[in-house]
């Protein structure tokens, strides 16, 4: 499977980050930039190998690819080359096929994408379809780079150290997003704001854990959504709070409000993931601790501001 023309992305050379995708056109918020099976799959857990080493069951399943796939395959990036091409390679660009998936899957186009820290795509899983997608959860301008986010939602929401140091040591390089490139100030800046959101989340998911609801909670995640917009961070990392917000409305019986979340939510998740996008049933319900999932521009952020609305009125 060779990397396919498209005329929404070509994949260059890009200063100080390598190869990556930029936007060959404009692309608008919430537009499927790719769709895409996985060249082959491969058991998440070595249990599911049949007593074969992970070099001995990939090296089988490469050797049995046509000549243009084994190509394909060996042109990806190899993090890990201590561990030899075919490991390496799978090591550095295998992505889960769904949430707590059983299975991961290589991509000859998906995997071209690199990671920044204020993402302005993001990754989805179709089980309908059974391919990996990537949607614009920004809009994104012809020229520029589209980047997806490599961190689940709590590492997300870590300092900007933490996060390095986390990319370098499971993914095998130094991140250079924009992020790195401001000031100290700036920085600063996103590391308080991030701080923030992580230790009130963790108060909002005791709140929902214990069933122990107090009329303040409602103030904390509308603080939430509010430096999450400040953020820029958007998407399915969005979904996943106004999910919280339907659980603490629903657990004071206040109906309406829950019903407006929960109408944000899915409008915002079609965004981040089509219409048809979402794992199974129960992820769609299931948004809190997702682990390896993560919009602005004018239709999210009208979306924002109705939502803090409906937060501030009683």
């Amino acid at each position: 499977m060779a990397l396919q023309n498209n005329t929404k992305y070509a994949l260059v050379d890009i200063p100080r980050f390598g190869r990556g995708m930029i936007a060959t056109a404009k692309i608008a918020l919430g537009e499927l930039i790719v769709s895409e099976p996985p060249l082959f799959k491969f058991p998440s857990n070595s249990s599911g190998m049949g007593g074969k080493s992970i070099t001995e069951y990939l090296t089988k399943i490469v050797q049995a690819l046509s000549k243009d796939d084994q190509h394909a395959y060996f042109g990806l990036a190899n993090s890990y080359s201590s561990l030899g091409p075919i490991q390496g390679i799978m090591k550095t660009n295998a992505m889960p096929l769904g949430t707590r998936a059983a299975f991961g899957g290589i991509f000859v186009v998906c995997s071209r994408f690199n990671h920044s820290c204020r993402n302005n795509a993001e990754y989805s899983w179709s089980s309908k379809h059974g391919e990996e997608r990537v949607y614009a959860v920004k809009e994104i301008k012809e020229g520029e780079q589209i980047c997806v986010s490599y961190l689940g939602d709590q590492m997300r929401m870590s300092a900007t150290d933490n996060r390095k140091t986390y990319l370098s040591e499971s993914f095998g390089f130094d991140c250079v997003c924009q992020l790195y490139g401001a000031s100290n100030k700036v920085r600063k800046a996103s590391d308080r704001r991030r701080s923030k959101i992580g230790a009130m989340d963790r108060i909002v998911g005791d709140v929902i854990e214990d069933l122990d609801y107090s009329p303040q909670i409602l103030g904390l995640c509308r603080e939430i959504l509010e430096l999450l917009e400040a953020e820029s961070e958007m998407g399915m990392t969005l979904v996943r709070h106004l999910g919280d917000a339907v659980e603490i409305c629903s657990m004071n019986n206040d109906m309406a409000r829950a019903s407006s979340f929960a109408s944000l939510s899915a409008k915002q998740r079609a965004l981040a993931q089509g219409e048809d996008g979402h794992d199974s049933e129960k992820d769609q319900l299931d948004t809190r601790d997702s682990g390896n999932e993560s919009m602005a521009g004018t239709g999210a952020l009208l979306l924002l501001l109705l939502l803090l609305l409906v937060l501030k009125t009683k």
